[in-house]
């Protein structure tokens, strides 16, 4: 045989080798690049370097897409995710069952190990848009996004045996907050910062698609923090309403908003201060309001009488929270007033003493309404009402005119206080400015 007949026949062997490997079944071919993908995606996730470069992995995506496997290999590409992650986070919760309860130091870990996970797996999927590029391109869809998607319904993935991730990190939370701190060498203040990473990265990951995060946030703490907080409060206002007068009780409330407020700087994220305050409300302060003032009627009107703007200020600020709470304050200074001016002008007194002490009454009203009641439309329709029209009703009388009259000449000694001037002045001239009819009325 000679050279040339025996390169012909090496040279159609190689051919048909050619042609063989060419017959590949697209599917066996997807298998192999996939593999090497797969590889590629592990050395990635474990922080090995990576064999292959990306120039190699973007001509296996090329080859893929060419068998018309692109949908494949997108849909492959997060399952791997998944799978993994479950891996993950099963080891994560079974640490923690296997700790035991609230005793131990692995609570504080397992917000730690969260934490690890999140920001390792960031770290890696945060390569995938350079790394599978032409797979994007392709597939007109995002790897990172549906990455962080894969992350946020893994950790809200029911086990068979536990709870969610997320329900962990909810229950610690609750608990570390409202029954005891987590033991841990890290003082409190670290524990709060580790659960309010957390949270910030479950509220991130909620808002990935460009939706409302806060919807979503709040349907996936609801069971095992929302639940518990609903029940906490509500056990606490029973047992303060019971024991404590309407300031103590209006205090409490109070603090309770603050602390909540605080929480939703350091822990929970800041969009959810309005819900908690909402919970608070409904909960705590709603149900014991009406009966609670009712009860203690008597300490709301010693503020009123001692002009105590303070606590005054705590009991309105706080009954305005409640949906029928500015009602309740109202006719209670209905009361109050009713009672106060109905003793001024039911006294033996002279009517010039009756109109200094109405003047009086008069000053203090509008001070409290100023400062402690912060200037309320419907407390100064009360106000004039009840005090403004007896006042007026005081000077139209005959006793009143003359009693206008005889401070004119100067002859009340004790009205010469100027704040007191002032205010009998208003109500003279206006009563002198009305028509006689409406005056006698």
């Amino acid at each position: 045989m000679s050279n040339r007949q025996s390169r012909g026949r090496t040279d159609q062997g190689d051919v048909g080798k050619g042609k063989s490997q060419r017959r590949q079944s697209p599917d066996s071919e997807y298998s192999t690049q996939w593999d090497a993908i797969a590889c590629v995606l592990a050395q990635v996730h474990d922080r090995k370097t990576v064999e292959e470069s990306f120039e190699s992995t973007y001509r296996r995506i090329y080859k893929v897409v060419l068998i018309r496997r692109e949908d494949k290999l997108f849909t492959d590409t997060i399952k791997w995710h998944e799978e993994r992650l479950q891996v993950i986070w099963s080891k994560q919760k079974g640490r923690l069952i296997g700790a035991g309860g609230l005793d131990s130091g692995s609570q504080v870990r397992f917000l730690q190990g969260f934490l690890d996970v999140w920001m390792s797996y960031w770290e890696a999927i945060s390569v995938l848009p350079d790394l599978l590029s032409y797979l994007e391109r392709v597939t007109k869809r995002s790897l990172l996004n549906e990455c962080m998607n894969i992350f946020l319904a893994s950790i809200t993935a029911s086990g068979s045996s536990s709870g969610s991730v997320i329900d962990s990190i909810a229950f610690l939370t609750y608990s570390h907050v409202y029954v005891r701190p987590l033991q841990s060498d890290d003082p409190t203040i670290r524990v709060h910062d580790l659960a309010g990473s957390c949270y910030r990265v479950i509220d991130g990951l909620c808002e990935v698609g460009g939706k409302d995060s806060r919807p979503k946030f709040i349907d996936l703490i609801e069971k095992n923090y929302l639940e518990r907080l609903r029940g906490y409060y509500q056990t606490s206002a029973e047992v303060l309403a019971s024991q404590t007068s309407v300031v103590d009780f209006c205090s409490t409330i109070r603090r309770w908003l603050l602390e909540e407020e605080c929480r939703c700087h350091v822990i929970l994220p800041r969009h959810m201060d309005e819900d908690l305050q909402k919970l608070v409300v409904a909960v705590a302060l709603e149900p014991h309001l009406d009966r609670i003032i009712r009860r203690d009627t008597q300490s709301v009107f010693k503020l009123l009488d001692d002009g105590t703007t303070g606590d005054l200020g705590i009991v309105y600020q706080t009954t305005k929270l409640a949906m029928e709470g500015p009602k309740i304050l109202l006719k209670v200074m209905e009361e109050w007033l009713s009672a106060a001016t109905g003793v001024l002008l039911g006294s033996s007194a002279t009517a010039e003493s009756k109109l200094l002490d109405l003047i009086r009454l008069d000053i203090k009203v509008y001070n409290l309404h100023g400062q402690a009641l912060i200037s309320d439309p419907d407390m100064e329709k009360i106000i004039i009402t009840i005090l403004v029209s007896q006042i007026k009703g005081s000077l139209s009388s005959s006793e009143g005119i003359e009693a206008w009259r005889n401070f004119e000449a100067g002859k009340l000694g004790s009205a010469n206080e100027p704040v007191i001037v002032d205010r009998i002045r208003f109500y003279g001239s206006m009563i002198m400015r009305e028509p006689e009819g409406e005056r006698e009325n």
